[in-house]
Formats: C-alpha cells, sequence, structure tokens
C-alpha cells in the first residue's frame, strides 16, 4: 500500500524562483542565514551544525560563491551552498510530465496538478495549505529580493489518491492566478518541519527561442492557445562561460536593450560567439501581469553554424607510419546560401576528450573551395579513434567583435593491421 494514502499531506506555497531538492539536507557546519540573496549585512540567525533544513537548489548557481534559499519558519532566507550536506530521503514535488523530475509552468486559472512522493518511512502526513506573495517581485534570472509571505489563502485537507507514478501520489490545487509560488512538503512528527521544495510558476505566457548566425529569436504565445502574444516586454542579459583550471562557470557580461514582441509575437536580439541569453518576459492577458522566463545556457550558447567543410579521407582506417591524405569541400553560409569559400583554413588531427592536437597544418581552399592536405603518423602513433577538423576563420563584424571559427569534423582510426595478400598460380595451357 502506498505510504502516502495513509494519511494528509501538508503543503506551503509561496513565492520564489529556485529549483527543487529532494533529498534531506543538514548544515554541515553552523549556517548562518541572511535576508538578502547578495549574503549582506550581518545574518538574520544562524543555524547549528548537523540541523535539518531543505535548500532549493543553487538559485545563483553560475556565480560565485553559489547561494541557496532556505525556507525556514515562515520565511525564505539564503546561504552559502558549500555549508550545507545532501542526505537521507526528502520529499518530491513534481509536475505530471513524464520524466521531468520538476515542476514545469502551468496556466492561469486552471486547476494545479502536482505529484508528491517520498519522506521518511512510516510518518503520518498532514495538511494543505496555500499562501502566496505579490508578483511585484518578478521572476529574475539571476537575483531575486527578499520575499514576505502573506496569511494563509486556503487551508485544505488533503487525502491522496492510492494511485501512483513512478511512486508519486497526485495532488491537484484549485486555480491559482498568475504569479510564482513555493510549496513546500512535510511530514508530521518528521525530523524537520520542511522535507520538500519546488518552485511553481503559473503563468499563461510561454516561451520559445531559435538560434540564429549572430540573433537569438524569442516567440511569445499563448500557454495554452498557442496563439501569438504581441507587445510582450521582453528583457535578455548576455552570459559567458568561463573555465578554470577545475571547474567552470557563467559569467554575465551585458545587458541587452528590452525589445517587445512584433504581431508574430517575436523579438530579435543579436548575440556574440559563445555568449547564452537569459530571457524574462511580461505581458498583459486579460488585464493581469503574466511573466515567464527562459534560459538559453544550456542549449543555445550563440554560434549557428557559418561555414561547413565536408571531409573525406582515402580510406577509413591508418596504419602508424602511414600518410593520412584527404580532401575538404568547403562552403560558406551568405545570405541564406552555402557558396564556396576560398581562403586559408587549419587542418588538425585530434584525440580524446577536449580534441587534444597531434599534428597541425595550414592550407588553402581554392575557387571551388576544396582543400588536399596530408598528415604523416608517426610509427609509433597509439592506436586507436582520431578526429580530422578543418577549421574555418570567421571575419569580425562590429556587431561580433571575437567570432568563434566553424570547425567541422569527421572520425578516422588508427590500427595495426596486416593487409590481406592474395596469391594467384596461373598456368599457361599447352602451345
Amino acid at each position: 500500500m502506498n505510504p502516502f494514502a495513509r494519511g494528509w499531506l501538508s503543503l506551503t506555497v509561496l513565492l520564489a524562483v529556485w529549483p527543487t531538492t529532494a533529498l534531506a539536507d543538514r548544515a554541515a557546519a553552523p549556517l548562518p542565514l541572511y535576508a538578502t540573496p547578495d549574503l549582506s549585512g550581518a545574518p538574520v540567525l544562524t543555524l547549528p551544525a548537523g540541523k535539518a533544513l531543505v535548500a532549493l537548489g543553487e538559485y545563483r548557481q553560475y556565480t560565485r560563491p553559489a547561494v541557496v534559499a532556505v525556507p525556514y519558519g515562515q520565511q525564505v532566507y539564503y546561504a552559502r551552498s558549500g555549508l550545507i550536506s545532501s542526505e537521507g530521503q526528502g520529499i518530491a514535488v513534481v509536475s505530471p510530465v513524464g520524466g521531468a523530475y520538476t515542476t514545469t509552468p502551468q496556466p492561469a486559472g486552471q486547476p494545479i496538478r502536482l505529484l508528491v512522493g517520498g519522506g521518511e518511512a512510516g510518518r503520518s502526513l498532514g495538511r494543505l495549505e496555500l499562501r502566496s506573495c505579490p508578483w511585484a517581485a518578478g521572476i529574475p534570472l539571476k537575483g531575486c529580493p527578499g520575499i514576505r509571505p502573506q496569511g494563509v489563502l486556503h487551508r485544505i485537507p488533503v487525502v491522496p489518491r492510492p494511485s501512483s507514478i513512478d511512486g508519486l501520489a497526485p495532488i491537484q490545487l484549485p486555480a491559482l492566478p498568475p504569479g510564482a509560488y513555493l510549496v513546500t512538503a512535510s511530514q508530521a512528527g518528521a525530523t524537520t518541519g520542511v522535507q520538500g521544495a519546488e518552485v511553481l510558476i503559473v503563468t499563461s505566457l510561454n516561451l520559445m527561442a531559435t538560434v540564429l548566425p549572430n540573433a537569438v529569436q524569442v516567440y511569445a504565445m499563448h500557454a495554452v492557445t498557442g496563439q501569438p502574444l504581441p507587445g510582450t516586454r521582453v528583457k535578455a542579459s548576455a552570459w559567458r562561460r568561463i573555465d578554470d583550471p577545475t571547474s567552470w562557470r557563467w559569467e554575465k557580461v551585458r545587458d541587452l536593450p528590452a525589445v517587445t514582441t512584433d504581431a508574430q509575437g517575436r523579438a530579435t536580439f543579436p548575440v556574440r560567439d559563445g555568449e547564452a541569453l537569459q530571457l524574462n518576459a511580461e505581458v498583459q492577458i486579460a488585464g493581469q501581469s503574466h511573466r515567464a522566463d527562459l534560459d538559453l545556457s544550456s542549449w543555445g550558447v550563440g554560434v549557428s553554424e557559418r561555414a561547413r567543410a565536408f571531409l573525406q579521407t582515402s580510406k577509413p582506417v591508418y596504419r602508424p607510419g602511414e600518410t593520412l591524405e584527404g580532401l575538404a569541400v568547403v562552403r560558406r553560409l551568405v545570405n541564406g546560401e552555402r557558396q564556396p569559400y576560398s581562403g586559408p583554413v587549419t587542418v588538425r588531427l585530434t584525440r580524446g576528450w577536449g580534441g587534444n592536437e597531434l599534428y597541425s597544418v595550414s592550407a588553402q581552399a581554392d575557387a571551388q573551395g576544396l582543400v588536399r592536405f596530408e598528415m604523416p603518423l608517426a610509427s609509433e602513433i597509439r592506436t586507436g579513434d582520431y578526429e580530422v577538423e578543418v577549421e574555418v576563420p570567421t571575419p569580425p563584424t562590429a556587431e561580433n567583435p571575437q567570432p568563434d571559427p566553424s570547425v567541422s569534423r569527421l572520425p578516422v582510426r588508427v590500427q595495426a593491421f596486416v593487409k590481406p595478400q592474395f596469391t594467384l598460380d596461373a598456368q599457361a595451357p599447352p602451345s
């Protein structure tokens, strides 16, 4: 029997903007809690080492130090993530979307559906409490002022249905106005007051984006009807990945001027190579302010393909000591069409994660974009898989002063083998 069918679940919904955790967290050392996410001023209180709590993910994970939000009592505070350890099993609060262990934005004015599971075995469940906060704080991606939750709007006893999805019981909340809400979950008599937390965004504004050469096109549409939403004001900030010797992080480089979507619900932002945009949009729908955000750092790092080299080698497998021979046909994208490129290129032989360079040669593409190259392989070269790279430079522009080159790749293999040998024994017929 599902343990969540034995009692009631206690949920509190507040305003917030961070991802979830399903683990039970504890203070690894004395943990100062601050009123603001910049950790300025004196801490409001300090939790002792070993104190159970819930940290709402690294909400400022792209900068240093990483900051987490900690709901404690009736407020939400901020702390350094390095002072918190995760252990045990907390309560997961997710959306009923296959494979998505987080909450997805849900339209305003419709019942809210969530899935809840986990927690300490043998504990009874409690009640559901719904609180809201003013929407004025918005949904900023890289910062948020301290939140001040209002009083309880709804206190609803809930007995989850015995059916479950991956061990998670379905819960339905009443329809909510547009806003950002923090859902916290706990069990009666548990060792910590809050065992799970998740952000719930309620909005009828949906954002989509397409990465183009030197630009990102953003489309604003209604989350239910799919109709474009002209007049949506979209703000964007550009971030760049910084690689350190032992780690990496995202660093904000500039804010872009805000753009209002056209009749097709479209807004266009110029981007430079290596930049990823963080988008925040707002629109009025039926007299209510709806907001949405979109983080392109995971897939929209701006450099769309500007040139491509179609590579071919004389054979797919080479022996140590042989000469790798090949050719490349280079095409550059000009006004939406691929045209022959005649200019300098760099041909490399690389191997391993990060493309360790073993051999490099400069070449010149002819008027038809054809490049021929040869790379002698050392007799002591290690056998295994390699890649042939052709790098085509990109001319700088005022909008993109430091463009990245276009790189095309072809896998080849180096393997010690013996060529097949054949013997032909022929006899002439007697004369």
